[in-house]
């Protein structure tokens, strides 16, 4: 099973995949992964996503501390070209799917600037910026939890532990049904295009 892990900067993702470290297989985003350069091409950060995919893959179970497909609503949110095409040819090249569930945590804004400013261990550049992402990412979950086959459950992120918890008792009656894929992305980058 791969679980991924979503939400705002700073909300706490990358502290909870720790706290599951030994039951899971944990995938860091690809900004820890992989060494990013300035002359990268648009479509490097989307192989350096299919990556992260087949790393947990590898072995199951695996939470990735981000989306895979991260760069659609991302783009989406800051009216850049969308990758839906790229997405697709990886998908059918076997290189790249859905993960088996999405949990996307939430909290109130300034809980999220109170965690940010009390993380000493991450710089967290361009946060102000990515506080714009926090709309459309929840338009772009519901989108996927009401029109795709793609299961999400959203989760309010109190405290490690509260949140932990109720990540795992979800989890504890969760089996990955199938899904489609390629319809799902078809869908959504219908959805996406303006």
């Amino acid at each position: 099973m791969i679980i991924c892990f979503e939400g705002p900067s700073a909300i706490g993702k990358t502290t909870l995949c720790q706290s599951l470290q030994q039951e899971y297989n944990i995938i860091p985003e690809a900004n820890v992964l992989f060494k990013r350069s300035s002359n990268e091409t648009p479509f490097q950060y989307i192989d350096y996503q299919c990556k992260r995919y087949q790393l947990a893959k590898q072995q199951t179970p695996s939470i990735l501390d981000g989306d895979i497909f991260q760069p659609l609503w991302y783009n989406w949110t800051f009216q850049e070209p969308i990758s839906a095409d790229y997405y697709i040819r990886a998908i059918e090249e076997n290189r790249i799917q859905f993960p088996d569930i999405y949990f996307l945590f939430y909290t109130d804004l300034q809980e999220l600037i109170k965690r940010k400013e009390n993380d000493a261990n991450r710089q967290r550049r361009n946060f102000t910026k990515h506080l714009a992402l926090i709309h459309s990412q929840q338009q772009y979950f519901n989108f996927l939890k009401e029109h795709t086959s793609i299961p999400v459950i959203f989760i309010e992120y109190t405290s490690v532990k509260d949140t932990k918890d109720h990540l795992l008792q979800h989890l504890s009656t969760f089996t990955p049904s199938p899904k489609n894929d390629l319809a799902d992305l078809k869908t959504i980058s219908l959805w996406l295009r303006p």
